[in-house]
């Protein structure tokens, strides 16, 4: 049987440890979410948000959160106060990297 190396864990009790972190489509996430890396959102989070580099929230995703992030590119909604540097909205087909 081939080895493979385990995967860190993206999320623990709604706090995140990793240097790049995805919240994928389909996915809801509720609290406390924290990196020192990036972070992408494709689904929903809600709650606190706070990353250390750039926060990518993708077309079609939710983040119904108060933002502190380094960096911020936004395609999808946010709702909430951001506590960071301003989340400017990505021109229109632009893609959400």
């Amino acid at each position: 049987m081939p080895q493979t190396s385990p995967r860190p864990p993206l999320c623990y009790r709604g706090r995140v440890e990793t240097q790049l972190a995805v919240i994928p489509r389909g996915t809801r996430v509720d609290g406390l979410i924290e990196t020192t890396g990036d972070l992408t959102v494709e689904g929903r989070a809600d709650g606190r948000i706070q990353v250390g580099g750039t926060l990518t929230v993708a077309a079609g995703a939710t983040c119904r959160a108060s933002v502190r992030a380094r960096a911020a590119r936004v395609a999808g909604e946010v709702i909430g106060p951001p506590a960071g540097p301003a989340c400017a909205p990505e021109p229109p087909g632009s893609p959400a990297r």
